[in-house]
């Protein structure tokens, strides 16, 4: 008699009995076997309830992996392809056996695979940066090695969309923050900037200056002239100051014809000289646009702090700045004038600016 794959103990004890198998055992000698049989069929049906979960199990992985948004790809500790989701298949059909990151112009899919399988840890994760077709494209890549570190999965899924939304957001808020004639910031943001220096000065223990500057008698280019050609008129200003500040200081059009900038990491001197600077070059500057021409002076105040102050807020620091402005207007115009908070602190309160000067 030939047994079946999928016997079952009750079929065994009958083939036992028909073969007089039993007979030939006494009467525990069968109770035990019977006991003994029937474990092993309760055994053998779990098993298969074991394997009936595991493989729907396996189902709902591979579906899983299908349909999933990202790309997965099972790879070999050669640095080749086993296989690869749907996704990541649409890129192109033949994957198996092919090195990793073939499809792309550079290698960082490549040694992110060689880093994976090179580390004594289990997972690796980074931000790559590649080039496909011609186009930068932006993934987020996490790997893992399998118990036997030969094999692993490398799960990647794109952020293009995400990078260059992010980047045409911080381009907008710039343009917020951008003077359309000047090209320099304008007030928007400008004294909270301020205070970010503030506190950089206060830490590092140096000095952060503010510099005003008005166009005398602005209203007389208008007058004479043209709107347009005063717009042209402080364009060219918002030139003068991007050409003369380094790249650490901060230019905005504070209003109408006064400019600011915030002066960082300087002292009394320097910012003295930083503003006859600006003074002489506007002075020596020949103003034109067509038939329209014009030479044109400012008048400057500036304030600086003691280094490393603790006791100036950015609206004290403009005020200051605003005042020795005034001053330069007074004085008759086309000069410099300036305050120190160590010479006197008390112009450095917070306080309301003084009215237009002209």
């Amino acid at each position: 008699m030939v047994m079946g794959k999928n016997i079952k103990s009750k079929d065994l004890i009958k083939l036992l009995e028909e073969t007089n198998i039993l007979g030939m055992l006494d009467e525990n000698a069968r109770v035990l076997l019977s006991s003994f049989l029937e474990k092993v069929d309760k055994s053998f049906l779990e098993m298969s309830y074991d394997q009936t979960l595991l493989r729907d199990k396996i189902e709902k992985l591979q579906i899983i992996a299908e349909l999933a948004p990202c790309t997965i790809s099972w790879v070999t500790d050669k640095l080749e392809y086993q296989g690869v989701n749907r996704t990541l298949s649409q890129e192109c059909p033949e994957y198996k056996g092919k090195k990793i990151g073939f499809q792309s112009k550079d290698s960082k899919f490549y040694e992110f695979a060689k880093e994976l399988f090179k580390i004594h840890e289990v997972c690796l994760s980074q931000e790559i940066l590649s080039v496909i077709d011609g186009e930068n494209r932006y993934f987020k890549v996490v790997g893992k090695k399998f118990n036997n570190f030969e094999e692993g999965v490398i799960i990647g899924s794109e952020t293009t969309l995400l990078k260059n939304t992010e980047k045409k957001l911080r381009d907008t808020e710039k343009l917020i923050e951008i003077d359309d004639l000047t090209g320099l910031y304008n007030m928007r943001s400008v004294y909270q900037k301020i205070e970010g220096e503030l506190a950089r000065g206060e830490r590092f223990g140096h000095s952060v200056g503010v510099i005003m500057l008005d166009m005398d008698h602005f209203k007389d280019v208008n007058d004479d002239h043209n709107h347009l050609f005063g717009s042209h008129v402080l364009s060219e200003v918002g030139k003068i100051l991007k050409r003369s500040m380094r790249n650490i200081d901060l230019g905005a059009r504070f209003g109408g014809d006064e400019f600011l900038v915030v002066v960082t990491r300087t002292n009394l001197d320097g910012i003295k000289i930083f503003c006859e600077r600006i003074r002489s070059e506007v002075e020596n500057y020949h103003f034109k646009m067509g038939k329209d021409e014009t030479k044109r002076t400012v008048s400057v105040g500036f304030s600086i702090t003691r280094p490393g102050s603790n006791s100036v807020t950015a609206k004290g620091l403009v005020r200051a700045a605003d005042e020795a402005m005034y001053r330069a207007k007074s004085a008759g115009r086309n000069c410099v004038r300036g305050n120190n908070e160590m010479e006197n602190p008390v112009l450095f309160q917070d306080g309301p600016l003084l009215e237009k000067h002209g």
